[in-house]
């Protein structure tokens, strides 16, 4: 879950509700644990077994384990092979999966409770227990774990604690206190007395009981949301070990679909689950065809070798009213794009020249030029559709003039060439973007144009989806030229985003440290009350806009085409568009 559009992809930031929510009837193993409302069916006509579903991407995956991925190309497919134990439907409520009713919260907070489905196997025919649940969340915690979602389980019983004394033994090891041997056994000693702990309990095989340090208020998204994977699988490969595992390429989930094979740069293959617990799929299998580009893409989608393509805005009339064989669907997601700034570099870390950077650039211009309307400017962090977003923040709206008097005032003078220069040293860096993406190479073009017109030195540096992610790491040592990037968060219905804007959040790629923030993000994951938590989001998304980590872009509509061949109750919406995909199918070739 890194980025989106950091690859045209996805950082998802699950989702919570209030504590006050967690009343609903237990049920026994529901048998359409996706249900609750059905979104009106765009297309009518008997469900039937059979077919291919081909989607055009122009982005492959890079890792199908749930708890090492970082991009939208592997979530779409880690998606449909694993679950978690609640979902989110299309008004973002909570719903069971694997568990069989939303969890039974007690001691003030501290106790959640989940019930288990007994009727799930993985789909190699062993049984799913209470056990696989325990094992994901404690192999996160394990001392040499690679991936970036730790952060995410302090607030279990203990769990802040253990990775704090990480950090004390590997400072140690570093200061040469302790040998390395010496400190990895200290590190699994600590490990393997948490995990014995009562902070993750399995009384029984399909009970699991999490008991918290505090209050949490996104618990029943931090705890209920995560994908699954299956201890008898991956016991063996804890820790370093899981990121070479051959489960990274060839995934074991209890999902909608199996995989079947993956052939980089070319395909991704699934195949329905027949044993799903859900009931099976009605799609037999599912493609996910890699593309050069979006054209390409469109292309394909439009002879009708695809079935479902990403529609670029300025192709939108096109298929809206010539393409006979394509439905298009258009919605307002939960993601935004941005300017990344990195703050460690002295280009940037002066707030008013940030505040000049931004002024620069017309947003309103991007939104009707580039998105052709399909979308509105983005100020701040946050989403339009989500209950804690402010629309009254700072907006530093399009003024070439204010820009370029906040750059003199903090010393930046145009010398004879045009460029700006400050002791001696020119305002000069890279614009880096995936440049597969005719959008981003657009919206690149016309940033490097507007920061030129106030003297600034723009070098434009497309490179593809994983160069991406690589430069823009903060711990890459490669990334030592000045920066900036262009990418993008997709995020859920859970406005707590610790991980991006806390002094040392797993995504804190910028360097970006508020006091304050760091306050409020504490104290609205401590809220319980959404009207308080309302309020102190808001605040956040104000700070944010005054303190401009990032240069905010824009809000862009998802627009998406369908081969009418597909049917079912398709509606995009804050899930996307195939949350409900076991429930669409194939018309049968006439």
């Amino acid at each position: 879950m890194k980025r989106h559009l950091k690859l045209a992809l996805v950082f998802c930031l699950t989702a919570g509700l209030l504590l006050s929510a967690c009343s609903k009837k237990p049920t026994n193993n529901p048998t359409t644990p996706t249900d609750s409302t059905t979104p009106p069916a765009t297309q009518q006509g008997q469900p039937v077994k059979g077919g291919t579903y081909t989607v055009a991407s122009t982005g492959d995956a890079s890792n199908l384990n749930p708890i090492l991925y970082q991009d939208t190309g592997s979530a779409a497919i880690i998606d449909k092979v694993f679950d978690s134990m609640l979902v989110r439907n299309e008004k973002l409520e909570f719903v069971p999966r694997l568990a069989t009713e939303l969890p039974k919260v007690e001691n003030n907070g501290l106790k959640w409770t989940f019930k288990l489905r007994n009727d799930v196997t993985w789909q190699d025919g062993v049984k799913f227990t209470s056990k696989d649940v325990k094992f994901t969340f404690t192999a996160i915690l394990h001392p040499t774990y690679t991936g970036v979602r730790a952060s995410g389980l302090t607030s279990l019983k203990g769990a802040q604690a253990l990775r704090s004394g990480y950090s004390a033994v590997k400072a140690d090891i570093a200061d040469k206190k302790v040998t390395q041997e010496e400190g990895e056994k200290k590190m699994m000693d600590a490990w393997n007395a948490w995990v014995a702990s009562d902070a993750i309990q399995t009384p029984d095989e399909y009970t699991v009981i999490f008991n918290l340090d505090k209050v949490f208020a996104p618990a029943m998204s931090n705890l209920g949301t995560r994908w699954i994977i299956p201890e008898h699988k991956l016991k063996d490969q804890l820790g370093a070990k899981m990121k070479d595992s051959e489960f990274n390429r060839a995934p074991l989930g209890t999902g909608r679909f199996s995989f079947v094979e993956w052939k980089p740069g070319e395909r991704i293959v699934l195949k329905a689950n027949d044993k799903w617990f859900g009931g099976r799929p009605n799609i037999n299998e599912y493609v996910l065809k890699i593309v050069p580009d979006a054209n390409t893409a469109m292309a394909a989608l439009e002879k009708g070798e695809v079935d479902e393509a990403a529609i670029e805005f300025e192709n939108f009339d096109h298929f809206k009213g010539n393409v006979q064989n394509v439905n298009v669907i258009e919605w307002q997601g939960l993601s935004y794009q941005q300017l990344t700034l990195d703050l460690q570099n002295d280009f940037f870390k002066d707030v008013n020249v940030r505040h000049a950077l931004a002024y620069a650039i017309n947003k309103d211009n991007l939104v009707k030029n580039l998105l052709m309307g399909h979308g509105a400017a983005a100020w701040s962090h946050g989403t339009p559709q989500r209950w804690d977003y402010n629309p009254d923040v700072f907006k530093p709206a399009y003024n070439k003039a204010k820009a370029e008097e906040l750059l003199d005032a903090a010393g930046w003078k145009k010398g004879a060439d045009g460029i700006r220069a400050k002791d001696g040293k020119k305002f000069a860096f890279d614009l880096i973007f995936v440049n597969s993406s005719k959008l981003y190479t657009e919206a690149a073009q016309v940033v490097q144009s507007e920061w030129k017109a106030i003297g600034i030195d723009v070098n434009l540096k497309g490179v593809d989806d994983a160069t991406l992610l690589d430069l823009s790491d903060a711990g890459n040592p490669d990334r030592k030229q000045p920066a900036v990037y262009i990418y993008g968060w997709s995020l859920g219905g859970e406005p707590d985003s610790t991980s991006i804007w806390t002094c040392e959040g797993s995504f804190n790629d910028i360097g970006y440290c508020n006091p304050k923030i760091e306050e409020l993000m504490t104290k609205g994951k401590e809220t319980v009350d959404q009207a308080e938590r309302t309020k102190i989001y808001k605040e956040i998304q104000g700070i944010l806009a005054q303190d401009q980590p990032y240069i905010w872009l824009w809000f862009a509509n998802d627009i998406v085409g369908l081969n009418k061949r597909v049917k079912g109750p398709i509606a995009g919406g804050p899930q996307g568009l195939d949350w409900n995909i076991e429930k669409w199918w194939i018309e049968p070739a006439k």
